[in-house]
């Protein structure tokens, strides 16, 4: 089996030298570029009001565990730790679903990608 950077090449010396450029162009995103655009899709509002709810989830988390280790009693002590367990299963369940809108962007991004490169083959099999 070939690795990654093998089919790259392949793919690009296959393209002609303006589609060879544009294809370079489209290159890999870093993580911090990944999660900008997450914050200018479709569903901007959704993740930009996902922020405050997962900040006031971590404050819930930390008072939920001060009040935890200042517990006097034993029952007490577990109900504070179901609250623990909630509010760090939420912010989990909100950085999961970030990472999935983040996942979905890409394959979104690449299918466009697979999109322009059947149009180039089409136009080069048609012409």
């Amino acid at each position: 089996m070939k690795k990654i950077e093998d089919i790259d090449t392949l793919i690009t010396e296959a393209l002609s030298r303006e589609e060879a450029e544009f294809y370079d162009q489209l290159g890999e995103q870093s993580v911090h570029d990944l999660v900008t655009e997450l914050f200018g899709g479709r569903y901007r509002w959704l993740n930009l009001a996902s922020i405050p709810v997962m900040i006031a989830f971590c404050a819930a988390l930390i008072y939920c565990g001060w009040r935890f280790y200042h517990a006097p009693e034993v029952r007490e002590m577990l109900l504070w730790g179901v609250g623990i367990f909630y509010t760090g299963a939420a912010i989990m369940a909100m950085k999961l679903w970030a990472w999935m809108e983040i996942q979905r962007n890409s394959l979104t991004r690449e299918i466009k990608r697979v999109e322009l490169q059947l149009a180039h083959l089409a136009g080069k099999l048609g012409g």
